[in-house]
């Protein structure tokens, strides 16, 4: 995988593709046995799993839960793409308009004037 919320992971990340506390993680992951190293973060360590040592389930949430935000961010990006469009469209709607009342103008303002040679 490419993604380094594939390779390895952190406990926040594994809790929420398990969609459950961190806490809740953390208990599952000792009772567990998880293969952790730990590395330093904040003044603290941080633990930190490596994909390949997790379990089955682990995995598959994971995997599940990246797929799940490609999603949403492709959505977020269609949505952005949609509003443009929208925008685009509004513009040249505005200059059509903007266009076609020059042109009734310019009709009007020539017949006034065709109307003033004519009776003057």
């Amino acid at each position: 995988m490419n993604s380094p919320a594939l390779t390895d992971t952190d406990i926040k990340t594994i809790a929420d593709a398990l969609d459950i506390s961190v806490q809740a993680c953390q208990k599952r992951a000792n009772k567990e046995a998880w293969v952790f190293k730990e590395v330093p973060f904040a003044g603290r360590n941080k633990r930190i799993y490596p994909l390949a040592t997790l379990p089955a389930y682990v995995i598959e949430a994971l995997k599940t839960a990246e797929k799940r935000e490609k999603i949403q961010a492709d959505g977020i990006e269609a949505r952005k793409l949609l509003d443009f469009r929208a925008q685009c469209r509004a513009k040249t709607a505005a200059e059509k308009a903007r266009k076609t009342e020059t042109k009734e103008f310019l009709i009007s303002h020539n017949v006034q004037l065709a109307w003033h040679r004519l009776t003057y």
